[in-house]
């Protein structure tokens, strides 16, 4: 699994040369906005994680804590339309 490293947006927009000489190089970088994952720079094809060790990688999601089987999932179809936030007031009705 690759380590990205982070990077505050201002520390890149101060460095942005370096940091484009490392992502030619082969790294992958996550941008950070005040502490949070924001963006990604890297080689194109780079990426070649699966997206849960992606998501992991970049900090936008925590390793399962315990290798318990998956709760099988109830799929919804909802109008495009929806809001975020109507479609999360019917799925918890």
């Amino acid at each position: 699994m690759n380590q990205f490293q982070k990077v505050a947006m201002s520390t890149l927009r101060k460095e942005l040369a370096l940091y484009l000489r490392r992502a030619k190089n082969g790294e992958q970088i996550i941008i950070t906005v005040d502490g949070k994952p924001f963006a990604q720079i890297g080689p194109l094809e780079a990426n070649k994680a699966s997206g849960m060790e992606y998501l992991i990688s970049s900090g936008l999601l925590n390793e399962p804590t315990s290798q318990g089987e998956s709760k099988n999932l109830t799929y919804m179809s909802f109008p495009i339309d929806m809001s975020l936030q109507t479609l999360l007031l019917e799925i918890r009705r």
